[in-house]
């Protein structure tokens, strides 16, 4: 027997729209400073690594069963 939670796919849709929001801000601050004369490339390793774990987290989360 399976038990349903109510509420717990749009909890889901929440997590995933967030990360996908992180993501995008991310993907913006790599833009601006990579627009820079000297850009600062510790940062942009560390938003490309924020952005590889907020895309393994989706596809975890689109991976949970319903």
């Amino acid at each position: 027997m399976t038990t349903v939670v109510y509420g717990e796919n749009k909890k889901l849709r929440k997590q995933i729209e967030s990360l996908e929001a992180v993501i995008a801000e991310h993907e913006a601050k790599i833009a601006r400073e990579q627009a820079k004369p000297q850009p600062d490339v510790t940062l942009i390793r560390k938003w490309q690594k924020d952005i590889e774990r907020a895309r393994l987290n989706i596809r975890k989360r689109e991976k949970r069963p319903s």
